[in-house]
């Protein structure tokens, strides 16, 4: 860096054990592999070391290239796994919209101008179902803006450090980084978690405001607290100060939380989503499904094959979480994260669009849960590699092991839940958009009388 400034770019550990008669000197510097190896005894060991530097052409910069470039197939196999998952469910989904939805619309539209009475089927039966508000509404609305909230947080991250911004290894530049994203992206979370709110007829919309801006937050922090504690009485220099949690606290409340509310109020303002189909005073029942149809089979096949794609990314993450490993492409992770969330939203589109043809209307959870469902495949893996690979038992680092892999999951969970379900949501509205309302097919039926 300057005439007489240099900057170590790397460095070689050559471990030697010889055997000597001084026994306070090690007086060997030369031919040292042509010597005799010392043999472990009882008594005093004599240990030194030398210190050889050497000119480099290898820059600062590009210090961890030979380390990138190892590992970097690997990394490529695994997305090039992602993205062929990704084009045979796109694919899947082209074919169930243009051929099989489009055509059945279009049949459909044909017979309403012919016939008096039409024998609906398929997805088309629970037309006036299908937009009927669920249950625990508050809740799905304040997943859905939470998971909107740390998909973009994430997002925004991981593209700085994908394009060189900020450098993954650097990890407090990066907590810091994702917590300023956090707290910005709490107005977008209140937006959209006031407008499906309002969309499900709710009423109490400063309460799911609250429960957006409160409730993950909150769990974290209290989560987040108890480690703290755990380490300070263990005396770990993990420990955070107390000053520091203080200020995460007024962060939260005095930035985040204000910016959810004031989302909130900017949705419920905003013009009310129009759907294409009116909702019938009665519900309709819901016939049984095929046992392999059922949601406690699906859920499972929708988190494998979501969780398929990020699996040999998730390996050097946790590689790099638990056993000291460095991590320095977040260029793949960007893009295995961008894979996961559309796998988890195609796979769900599909799921629930077999669904709706089985007579199944309630959707709303079930995408939500559909596409979370990857979240199960990591906890279970964060289980596997504790027994095979982390050899702990002090009750504190197993308390701060299982706490960050639930909170990895669970974020895994609210991101891809609030995706597929927003995607969900979009695919159902356009296919019901398709078929003549209920007033289109009254005006259908007068014109045609009028003419006889």
């Amino acid at each position: 860096t300057g005439e007489d400034t240099y900057e170590i770019v790397g460095f070689n550990i050559l471990p030697m054990s010889i055997e000597q008669s001084n026994k306070t000197l090690c007086a060997y510097k030369d031919n040292l592999y042509k010597l005799n190896k010392q043999k472990l005894e009882d008594g005093d060991v004599i240990f030194s070391y030398d210190v050889i530097f050497e000119e480099s052409e290898l820059t600062m910069a590009s210090r961890w290239d030979y380390y990138k470039e190892s590992t970097k197939d690997i990394h490529w196999f695994g997305i090039v796994i992602g993205n062929i998952i990704v084009f045979i469910l796109s694919f899947l989904v082209i074919v169930i919209f243009c051929r099989a939805i489009k055509k059945d619309a279009d049949m459909y539209n044909i017979k309403i101008g012919k016939e008096d009475f039409i024998d609906e089927f398929g997805w088309k039966q629970v037309s006036g179902d299908v937009f009927r508000p669920c249950k625990n509404t508050m809740l799905l609305t304040a997943g859905i803006g939470t998971g909107v909230q740390l998909c973009l947080m994430l997002f925004f991250t991981l593209f700085l450090s994908a394009i060189g911004f900020m450098k993954v290894e650097q990890r407090s530049n990066m907590l810091s980084l994702l917590i300023l994203y956090f707290v910005i992206m709490g107005f977008p979370a209140g937006f959209i978690s006031a407008r499906f709110y309002r969309l499900q007829n709710g009423k109490q919309w400063l309460k799911s405001s609250l429960l957006t801006a409160l409730l993950f937050p909150g769990i974290v922090f209290i989560g987040y607290t108890i480690v703290n504690i755990l380490f300070s009485i263990d005396g770990s220099s993990a420990a955070v100060r107390f000053i520091d949690i203080i200020s995460l606290l007024i962060l939260w409340l005095c930035c985040s939380s204000p910016l959810t509310l004031i989302g909130s109020l900017c949705g419920i303002k905003a013009k009310r989503i129009e759907l294409p189909c009116n909702v019938n005073p009665v519900p309709t029942y819901i016939p049984p499904k095929p046992w392999y149809f059922r949601f406690k089979i699906t859920v499972w096949i929708t988190g494998l094959v979501a969780f398929s794609t990020i699996f040999i990314e998730f390996i050097y993450i946790m590689n790099s979480l638990w056993n000291h490993k460095l991590y320095f492409l977040a260029t793949f992770l960007w893009i295995g994260s961008i894979l996961l969330m559309v796998v988890s939203a195609e796979v769900t589109i599909i799921l629930t669009y077999i669904n709706l043809c089985f007579g199944d209307y309630a959707w709303w959870w079930k995408s939500y849960l559909f596409g979370g469902s990857s979240s199960l495949f990591v906890l279970i893996y964060s289980i596997y590699y504790y027994i095979f690979n982390m050899h702990v038992t002090r009750f504190s680092p197993i308390v701060v092991y299982f706490g960050l892999m639930s909170l990895i999951s669970s974020m895994v969970f609210l991101i891809c839940g609030a995706v597929s379900s927003l995607s969900t949501f979009v695919f159902v509205k356009k296919i019901y958009s398709l078929i003549k309302t209920d007033y289109e097919v009254i005006q259908s039926y007068k014109s045609l009388h009028c003419n006889n």
